[in-house]
């Protein structure tokens, strides 16, 4: 495990001038994840309202006369489909996060996490 870190920490030494460029560039780079992951939040907010707006609409629906089925049935349908959206923006969003350090690592030439994976245990 100690040699890892040491093989590690040689390959990807860093000088102090090489550091500070790098340094803005993951700033730069997690401002930017952070404004995507608020506007993502806020579009998962809002489904998340408009999905117990449709449960409390079933709800009323279902506590109704059997004359509202057609529209019970609509609402059900909505349901499950905001639910299924809800679940793929969430999965998109870690998606996305994992994609966006992948990237980052390969285009800064930092591929520790897969350089980890490729050597073997001690």
């Amino acid at each position: 495990m100690t040699e890892q870190i040491v093989n590690a920490t040689k390959r990807h030494t860093v000088s102090t001038l090489e550091a500070i460029p790098l340094t803005l560039k993951l700033i730069w780079s997690e401002l930017r994840w952070s404004v995507v992951r608020f506007l993502r939040s806020v579009e998962i907010r809002q489904l998340e309202k408009r999905l117990g707006r449709e449960y409390q609409k079933l709800g009323r629906l279902s506590a109704s006369e059997a004359k509202d089925a057609e529209e019970a049935e609509l609402c059900r349908k909505q349901i499950a489909f905001l639910d299924k959206e809800l679940s793929f923006l969430r999965q998109e969003l870690s998606d996305l996060r994992q994609d966006l350090i992948v990237k980052r690592c390969r285009k800064w030439g930092l591929e520790q996490a897969e350089d980890q994976h490729a050597e073997p245990a001690s």
